[in-house]
């Protein structure tokens, strides 16, 4: 049996801390949806970039470019 909602194991606070060791920078709307983590930065080359981030260990699962 699942959930009728998910929930996530980590805050706004974590998965801005997250993405700040994996050395992306401007963090910018965080936000949890559909079960996912959202943001959106500038990566580590300096490209900006909109992220999709596992709602358990905050590791970024996807990426595409704004």
């Amino acid at each position: 049996m699942f959930p009728d909602r998910q929930v996530s194991r980590l805050s706004e606070a974590d998965v801005r801390a997250q993405l700040s060791t994996q050395g992306y920078t401007r963090v910018h709307d965080v936000d949890f949806r559909n079960g996912v983590w959202m943001a959106k930065a500038d990566n580590p080359a300096g490209k900006k970039v909109a992220l999709q981030l596992d709602p358990q260990t905050g590791r970024v699962m996807g990426s595409d470019r704004r």
